[in-house]
């Protein structure tokens, strides 16, 4: 199948009518057990920012308002032995991960977060070029060369550095059923993004799907007004926001909790930089949802698509060529290939 596009209205009005067109058709057959995934990637969310926010006070004390410049401030709510400014992200289990290959830019750390593979590999380095991903290293054509037209695929991403480039062949060569861009101008909120995402999820949350949605808000802010910025942290408020509003739709379709959540970025800050390899601009962190990842050991966005392939019950030790990143999967006796040794920070 074709995959669609949508990256104007006409076009999203069409795609609308194919959605409701496929669920009249009965498209989908039932799902099996863990078969039903969602990668969210909030770029440029930076790792000490987002735990500020998550764990903003202790429980024990008197709670104050959580940041807000452009919008109506909002009170932390309990969560846990917390009061949290991001009710949604708390619920997850989050570990700390980091970039360990490359330049902490959007294009090269979304093309090793979507393939397991570094820029070494698959050619990817910067954020600008004609380079391209090879024909078939993509997690979308990896699950579809197993599961085939059974398992869905949805991907909604900005197109100049995450989908040109990195999902190119995987678009054309139809391992995408749903590609989309990511929502225009909203204020830096990502609400039209959400918007763009919630029909493709209301079709396939019915059978075994994998999407990804692409959230670049964090990231414009922290290049306009700094990752210190009270502007930057109710970003992330409003990124938390949209991220419950996937999760109820995923409810409402009845897919939760049978579906996995994993929330990541691509990279981190300092000030309002992020292209040198050093210090916080390599910090990253990865959240579940209903997925418990191993914690023994340094995880890294490479590991993202190993993990997720082991769930769907593909061996990533299988893959050829060899992946660079490991599951991180309890169960999973993956190993990494990498050629970086160098420890984590």
């Amino acid at each position: 199948m074709n995959p669609v596009k949508w990256p104007r209205a006409r076009c999203e009005r069409r795609f609308l009518t194919l959605l409701s067109f496929t669920v009249a058709l009965g498209w989908f057959e039932p799902a099996a057990a863990a078969e039903k995934f969602l990668l969210v990637s909030w770029d440029g969310a930076a790792r000490s920012a987002v735990k500020q926010l998550v764990a903003w006070q202790n429980a024990d004390e008197e709670p104050r308002v959580c940041p807000a410049q452009r919008f109506p401030s909002t009170m932390p709510v309990r969560c846990g032995a917390h009061w949290t400014c991001l009710p949604n992200l708390c619920a997850f289990e989050l570990v700390d991960s980091w970039d360990s290959e490359g330049k902490p830019l959007t294009r090269p750390q979304h093309a090793q977060m979507l393939s397991g593979y570094s820029p070494l590999t698959t050619g990817v380095s910067r954020n600008n070029g004609a380079e391209s991903m090879p024909p078939g290293f993509t997690i979308y054509e990896r699950l579809k060369a197993v599961h085939g037209a059974r398992l869905k695929t949805v991907h909604i991403a900005g197109r100049k550095y995450v989908s040109r480039g990195v999902t190119g062949f995987a678009a054309r060569n139809g391992a995408i059923d749903f590609y989309g861009n990511r929502g225009g101008p909203d204020n830096r909120t990502g609400i039209n993004t959400t918007k763009r995402a919630l029909p493709a999820l209301r079709v396939v949350a019915a059978g075994p799907f994998f999407a990804f949605v692409h959230y670049k808000e964090a990231d414009v802010t922290a290049h306009l007004n700094s990752v210190n910025s009270p502007s930057y942290l109710e970003t992330l408020i409003m990124l938390d926001r949209e991220l419950g509003v996937l999760i109820s739709e995923l409810e409402a379709q009845g897919a939760m909790p049978e579906t996995s959540v994993l929330v990541t970025t691509d990279h981190g800050f300092t000030g309002r930089f992020h292209v040198a390899r050093t210090g916080s601009n390599v910090d990253t962190w990865i959240a579940t949802l209903n997925l418990t990842l191993r914690t023994d050991r340094y995880a890294k966005l490479l590991d993202v698509t190993p993990t997720i392939l082991d769930y769907f019950g593909i061996a990533s030790l299988s893959v050829s060529p060899a992946l660079e990143g490991r599951s991180l999967l309890p169960s999973a006796q993956s190993v990494t290939t990498t050629t970086n040794t160098t420890p984590a920070p």
